[in-house]
């Protein structure tokens, strides 16, 4: 049983205002699922006028306001429509797809970011990264990479907590990842990022 959860839901449009927001406190059983909200957007709010293109913020908090999960969504009020005569048995066409091209018009923005690297036990290495955005534009869709700093190959395997990330006006994240000295092959590592609508490093 978990109590005095708190779930934040934010919707904003494509300019990267907040159209509706709701903060609402539940509790749920162990192994459960707990609908506290219509599924349909626009059943919820009624933003008729809402972006072509717009998207969804929600956060899960504990007792102690905590974060447990974020999820981030981008959606579309033109929905794919599935080609359902032509359906195969492992496969649905689309027949026409989601428009979002309204993406395109997000503005060019840059973030602040900052990174640390320590060794950890077993020859391992953990990167841990700040980022803000401290513009009133969404940064949207970042990749966060490790790369060897001569020939800026990828390290690979590494193990984010959290990759491919987008930041509302304002918000602040950190993410890290581990991964092991012996694929270095000898070399130094440099953290790189870049995003949809974010200039990378």
């Amino acid at each position: 049983y978990f109590g005095d959860l708190k779930a934040e839901i934010k919707v904003l449009d494509i300019h990267s205002k907040i159209k509706w927001q709701e903060a609402l406190t539940f509790e749920i059983e162990k192994n459960s699922t707990k609908r506290i909200l219509p599924a349909d957007v626009m059943e919820i709010t009624g933003l008729n006028d809402l972006s072509d293109t717009y998207f969804i913020s929600m956060r899960l908090l504990d007792s102690e306001r905590r974060e447990i999960s974020n999820n981030f969504y981008w959606l579309s009020k033109k929905p794919d429509i599935p080609d359902y005569a032509s359906t195969d048995w492992y496969f649905t066409p689309v027949k026409e797809y989601a428009d979002f091209k309204e993406l395109n018009s997000l503005p060019s923005i840059e973030i602040e970011a900052s990174y640390h690297i320590e060794k950890t036990k077993d020859n391992e290495r953990k990167i841990t990264v700040s980022l803000v955005n401290p513009t009133d534009i969404m940064a949207f869709f970042i990749e966060l990479k490790v790369a060897k700093k001569r020939s800026e190959e990828s390290v690979l395997p590494i193990y984010w907590d959290d990759n491919y990330v987008s930041l509302l006006p304002g918000e602040q994240k950190k993410i890290s990842a581990t991964f092991s000295e012996r694929n270095l092959e000898g070399e130094d590592v440099i953290f790189k990022y870049s995003g949809w609508n974010v200039k990378g490093n």
